[in-house]
């Protein structure tokens, strides 16, 4: 039997469409037509059903995700599996940002203007919250785009902190919200910034934008916010416009010096679909994890694959060497 557990367990809201996860390896994962109001759960859930089943065949889609696993156990006659919701991916808004990073193009102009606007996604939460399909302690990623731009982030953000959700905001940090600086101070959730530089000018340079000071008050204040910065997570992706060691040097002095101690390393997708992942990029992941472990902190992979963390793995040795 092949299963994903995000099948039945995960909702992530694209601009016109629902599905169990974001499909960043781009394996096919099946889609329902939603541009917000009601939400047929009914109808979702036999869509879902039926997305099951055909991953039984022989040739399938989602084939090589590491998430679909397979049983040496039989379908079972008469088999069925009920929707219960422990993970929401809000992602309904991924063309609008305020950023410019150099390895996106969801922000170009052409991109957003033909994206809808993004939908109101509170009276959906407030739905499944009613509808009982949710688990006991749910969670929502808050993705994007950049989620802090949303008209109703505050007001969505504080009802679902009130309402028992566990929240992770991925955000650029460039506007500062009361609602995650609450969250975080009620220890209820994270917040990941992708920084994904050391100072101003390597900031202008990636993301695109004149921004660093006003990201920098931002993190001061969600460190302050959270306690000892636990609740506070910055991003590096590696690739070649970072991957300069003294740069990485830099990074890791920066968080230091803000009191952050939990980072994340990812490599650019761009590169990764394209087989272009240069040696001195593996070699500057490596030594990423090197310098965290020297700082004494916290470094976890962002959606890398087992293949990848292998050659990490296999640099990391000879940089022991």
């Amino acid at each position: 039997m092949k299963l994903c557990h995000y099948l039945f367990t995960a909702l992530n809201f694209e601009p016109s469409c629902i599905s169990p996860c974001c499909d960043v390896r781009r394996a096919g994962v099946p889609s329902f037509p939603f541009s917000g109001e009601a939400l047929d759960l009914e109808r979702y859930f036999r869509s879902v059903f039926a997305f099951f089943m055909e991953l039984q065949n022989d040739s399938t889609p989602c084939e090589g995700c590491p998430e679909l696993r397979t049983t040496l156990a039989p379908l079972p006659e008469n088999y069925t599996i009920g929707l219960k919701i422990s993970s929401i991916s809000v992602n309904h808004h991924r063309f609008f940002c305020n950023c410019r990073c150099v390895y996106c193009d969801l922000w170009h102009p052409k991109q957003a203007a033909a994206s809808p606007r993004p939908y109101a996604i509170l009276p959906t939460l407030q739905q499944l919250a009613a509808s009982r399909v949710l688990s006991a302690h749910p969670s929502i990623s808050w993705g994007g785009g950049e989620p802090t731009i949303l008209d109703e982030f505050e007001q969505t953000g504080v009802w679902a902190l009130e309402n028992g959700f566990h929240q992770y905001v991925h955000t650029n940090a460039l506007r500062y919200s009361p609602a995650v600086a609450r969250i975080l101070s009620r220890g209820e959730g994270m917040v990941n910034v992708s920084l994904d530089s050391h100072d101003a000018a390597s900031y202008r340079k990636i993301k695109g934008v004149d921004g660093w000071g006003a990201v920098m008050e931002t993190l001061k204040a969600y460190v302050a916010a959270s306690g000892a910065g636990q609740g506070v997570e910055l991003k590096y992706i590696i690739f070649d416009s970072t991957n300069n060691l003294r740069d990485i040097q830099h990074f890791f002095a920066l968080c230091q010096s803000l009191g952050v101690t939990r980072v994340l390393y990812s490599l650019n997708f761009c590169e990764i679909n394209a087989n272009a992942i240069s040696e001195k990029t593996l070699y500057a992941g490596a030594f990423f994890r090197q310098m965290a472990k020297k700082c004494g902190m916290t470094a976890n992979p962002f959606y890398l694959t087992a293949n990848l963390m292998e050659q990490l793995d296999e640099f990391e040795k000879r940089l022991g060497e």
